[in-house]
């Protein structure tokens, strides 16, 4: 079995005034990567290509091992997708949506779908117009889980909710990436990125700028005065600008830091601190 559920490859789409461009990145099975980046990052144009719902001008995409353009139909069975703009008809009761999602998977799971709808609290002889935005982020996910999906794929699913709701939502993500499943998650969020991500991929412009451990970012990349660079041996620059450097910090870089000038202190940044510095450059 292969390491990775999903493998992006050079991904390429060009618009008029947007370009996606050569972007690549792997997600591990049984882990969360939160996919952020500003709005017009590109994390949609990507994820929607990802999905086969807008077609790609290059690259390649692998899920699950397999060539998505040669075998969408076979692995759209493993996935569940949640995206930011839900197109249900609004007249329509959720039992009659339900039901008819329900008829494209042989492997539905009535029990998980019911828990899930019980947990949300939501009522299936309501229409789609009756419910809030949460409550239509919940539906999507009972859906999309109810399959028991290997990769989950989000797009912007918390956007607009209020704290309460995202944090349900977000320890549903965690509870389910616990049985070896996959979620790609994309926020512009840092916070719910934070609470659930193992992997941070930053897209910015079309790029992929940042691809990195959750928790090496927290624990290992310090900001420094750029004139502290000469004196740090072996100091691994992540980032620069005229003033001042990001930099990874190993246990005997750290001994180093401890021995700079006060006027070349250092400090741990944070994941926003982290994407405003490489925003700006």
């Amino acid at each position: 079995m292969n390491e990775y559920i999903l493998i992006v490859e050079n991904l390429t789409k060009i618009y008029d005034k947007f370009q996606l461009k050569n972007v690549s990145f792997k997600l591990k099975r049984g882990q969360i990567m939160g996919f952020i980046g500003p709005n017009g990052a590109g994390k949609s144009t990507t994820i929607k290509s990802i999905m086969g719902i807008i077609p790609f001008d290059s690259g390649n995409i692998l899920i699950d091992g397999k060539d998505f353009q040669k075998n969408e139909i076979e692995i759209k069975k493993v996935i569940g997708y949640v995206g930011e703009h839900l197109d249900f008809y609004e007249h329509v009761k959720l039992k009659k949506i339900y039901r008819f999602i329900r008829a494209f998977y042989k492997d539905w799971n009535e029990d998980l779908f019911r828990n899930l709808i019980n947990r949300f609290g939501l009522d299936l002889e309501k229409k789609m117009k009756e419910l809030s935005k949460g409550m239509v982020v919940k539906f999507s996910l009972a859906l999309a889980l109810a399959h028991f999906p290997k990769l989950l794929i989000l797009d912007e699913p918390t956007s607009g909710l209020d704290p309460i709701v995202r944090n349900d939502i977000l320890d549903i993500l965690k509870e389910y990436a616990k049985n070896n499943c996959s979620i790609l998650f994309s926020s512009h969020i840092t916070e719910d990125i934070i609470k659930i991500a193992d992997e941070v991929t930053y897209i910015n412009n079309g790029e992929i700028k940042l691809i990195e451990n959750k928790k090496v970012i927290l624990n290992y990349y310090f900001k420094v005065n750029i004139s502290a660079i000469n004196r740090l041996k072996n100091c691994k620059v992540i980032f620069k600008n005229e003033n001042e450097a990001i930099i990874y910090v190993d246990s005997y870089t750290l001994k180093q830091l401890d021995l700079l000038p006060e006027k070349e202190s250092f400090t741990k940044i944070s994941l926003d601190e982290l994407l405003n510095f490489i925003v700006k450059l």
